[in-house]
């Protein structure tokens, strides 16, 4: 159980990083709302991928350090 989720949140966590890469290249891939001016989505979008990866990081790395004291 424990290695499934471990493994959900280190894939969420690379889709998170290659989501920032891709939108900072192409803003209009991964921008699904709010204003679609080249500009603010350029800002916003490191921003919210941003803290989508770190909450992910941080989850992944619990789990890691969960998972280390059950084997």
């Amino acid at each position: 159980m424990a290695l499934a989720l471990f493994f959900i949140f280190f894939l969420l966590w690379c889709v998170s990083f290659v989501m920032n890469i891709v939108g900072l290249v192409k803003p209009k891939l991964v921008l699904y709302w709010g204003s679609q001016e080249k500009e603010n989505s350029r800002k916003g979008l490191p921003l919210l991928w941003g803290i989508v990866f770190c909450i992910f990081h941080c989850i992944h790395g619990l789990l890691r350090y969960l998972w280390s004291f059950a084997s």
